[in-house]
């Protein structure tokens, strides 16, 4: 992640939240994520809501879109289907 790539349009950005981009912990999750996403040819916000919708109780997930290709790329997120050790590889990273 690239912190000089963050500007208007992004939603921590634009609501005064960039602190969490400076965070060393939050960073290298990020990145790790990053790499998983590139590795099975998603985008991260794509590998963020297929994993969400894998968690147990979780309802219908909504995320917001700046742009239409935000929209486009949030909703073929919802034809992802995460092997399990897809999930598990994920978990790892994120309860780091």
């Amino acid at each position: 992640m690239n912190i000089e790539n963050v500007g208007p349009g992004d939603r921590l950005f634009d609501e005064g939240s960039t602190e969490l981009y400076t965070d060393n912990k939050v960073r290298e999750k990020i990145t790790r994520l990053s790499s998983l996403a590139k590795e099975w040819n998603i985008e991260l916000n794509q590998l963020a809501l297929a994993y969400m919708l894998t968690l147990p109780g979780m309802g219908p997930v909504i995320p917001s879109a700046s742009t239409v290709a935000q929209l486009k790329s949030n909703a073929e997120a919802g034809k992802i289907v995460l092997e399990k050790s897809q999930v598990e590889r994920i978990k790892e990273i994120v309860n780091y």
